[in-house]
């Protein structure tokens, strides 16, 4: 938001000042699959970005008039990440450092890879030719130049590239020091076109600033929890809807996916027994309706296989004649081909009214003797939900930006009546501010700002920082750390005040609770 380089009303800082202690650390993940413009905190240097829903989904280089540049010529595009430190830290146990690209060779002509920034946006003059490069390089803050350049060696397709901390020290880089990312294009020959679709970084903190919801993007952002204390029953009781979401960047193709009713085990899924199978789209010919037509013929050239024709966040749903108690799924995947693209989904089913009953992730299905795997169901009767903000210190910038009036950060319930869900503030930085930089003019005490939304709230915060308040009125912050929420309130009497600092209030090693009703 603009208003963040702008100048601004003075701050009023509340800070409660802790033993500094090692926080846990979280990984850096920049993801642009979204296609909707989300610069998710990088800044565009140079040129126009343009965010596309194909290859992956990601950002690359704009024609000046809106459009995917794609091998034409165009503008010189460089783009920032905000500022980071490696911490030791691993994404699975091995790599530090992961990159997602699509597109063309980074560097087709051989050339060398520049020195800094200012040699990417004075190649050619500002703009791009056959023999230019697709690049992402790691800015030493210390000395603004490149200690390293990494390339997409595939043409075409979707690649991802892993690293380890020795690879990234062996290509130049010392894990001691602050890095920017830069990703830059000014190639259009022959697949000149590059795009960028995510980068992960192993518990790496910077100067960040989390803006709730996005760039401009107003309401709830939602925290996945991680589940615990879970009590299930076995099977799914009124199914009405099962559906297979796509979690790899790959098309996923389907046999045939069954759905068997406790006791009687029939399965419900079939065309026959009324179902009808729909996906968010289809391609080879593999329309949605050959995962339900009984026929479990892997083979392609069969004719029985459902093929998408998008990637990752692809599904195939198939709609039950009726609610029905079910006790097991059968995937049957893709036998001749391509199996591992059937490796990575999760398995949604809802009832009527679209409560999720069953939301699992399962892996190595595709790529398991026989490509097909049944399914036990069981159904949550209750379980916790717990997540955890990143910390502000061991170094860490971390800060969560909120408007006022705005933006709530929450974690994901996906039904209060089974799930209680906490949320450990875990030493983080706050920052709220005025949608449009101003104190409302209708603003009066007892307005309230929900900033967190938890059943339950753990820790301490390390600062909180709010615009200042005029016309006599101040902030409120005695139920932050029991309900997330920020309220309004006259400035007290003078004797009202003196009493109120006798009393010394202390928010140390406070651990809330707040149930809603």
């Amino acid at each position: 938001m603009s208003s963040y380089f702008s100048s601004r009303s003075l701050l009023l800082v509340l800070s409660l000042f802790l033993v500094s202690a090692v926080g846990a650390q979280a990984d850096l993940i920049w993801d642009f699959y979204d296609g909707g413009g989300n610069l998710n905190g990088w800044t565009v240097l140079h040129g126009e970005a343009h965010f596309r829903g194909g290859d992956g989904d990601g950002m690359t280089p704009g024609n000046g008039s809106g459009g995917f540049a794609h091998d034409g010529g165009h503008t010189t595009f460089l783009v920032e990440s905000p500022a980071f430190n490696f911490t030791g830290g691993t994404l699975d146990g091995t790599n530090t450092f992961r990159w997602v690209s699509s597109g063309g060779a980074g560097n087709q002509s051989g050339t060398a890879a520049p020195a800094n920034q200012g040699s990417v946006i004075g190649y050619n003059g500002g703009n791009s030719n056959n023999g230019g490069q697709k690049g992402l390089a790691f800015l030493n803050t210390s000395t603004n130049s490149y200690d390293a350049v990494l390339f997409n060696s595939g043409n075409g397709g979707t690649d991802t590239y892993n690293l380890t901390s020795s690879a990234l020290m062996s290509a130049g880089l010392n894990l001691g020091q602050q890095y920017k990312l830069q990703y830059y294009e000014h190639d259009d020959g022959g697949w000149g076109w590059g795009q960028l679709n995510s980068v992960e970084v192993a518990g790496a903190f910077g100067p960040v600033r989390h803006e709730i919801g996005g760039d401009g993007a107003f309401g709830t952002e939602l925290l996945s929890g991680i589940q615990s204390n879970s009590i299930t029953a076995p099977g799914v009781d009124g199914a009405k809807r099962i559906r297979i979401v796509q979690n790899m960047n790959e098309t996923i193709q389907i046999a045939e996916l069954q759905a068997f009713e406790t006791l009687t085990g029939t399965n419900k899924a079939l065309q026959s027994e009324g179902g009808v199978a729909t996906a968010k789209d289809s391609g080879h010919g593999g329309v949605p309706s050959r995962a339900n037509d009984g026929n479990t013929n892997g083979n392609y050239g069969s004719g029985s296989v459902f093929h998408s024709n998008s990637g990752k966040d692809a599904w195939l749903q198939i709609e039950l004649s009726a609610e029905t108690d079910l006790d097991s799924v059968h995937f049957w995947g893709r036998t001749d081909c391509c199996q591992n693209r059937q490796d990575d989904f999760n398995l949604i089913i809802e009832n009527a009214s679209g409560d999720v009953l069953y939301n699992q992730q399962h892996t190595g299905i595709g790529t398991s003797s026989g490509r097909n795997q049944l399914i036990p169901l069981e159904s949550i009767v209750s379980a916790d939900l717990a997540a955890t903000l990143n910390p502000h210190d061991s170094g860490a910038g971390y800060t969560y930006v909120f408007e006022l009036g705005a933006d709530t950060l929450a974690i994901d319930n996906p039904d209060p009546s089974v799930f209680t869900t906490y949320l450990d503030i875990n030493n983080a930085a706050f920052e709220a501010e005025w949608i449009d930089g101003t104190q409302p003019v209708d603003l009066a005490a007892g307005d309230t700002f929900d900033l967190l939304d938890a059943d339950v709230i753990l820790g301490n915060y390390n600062s909180l920082v709010l615009p200042e308040l005029t016309g006599g009125l101040e902030w409120n912050i005695d139920e932050f750390l029991l309900t997330g929420q920020l309220s309004v309130q006259m400035v007290p009497e003078p004797a009202t005040i003196a009493i109120w600092s006798l009393l010394g209030l202390s928010f140390a090693g406070v651990i809330a609770r707040r149930r809603r009703r």
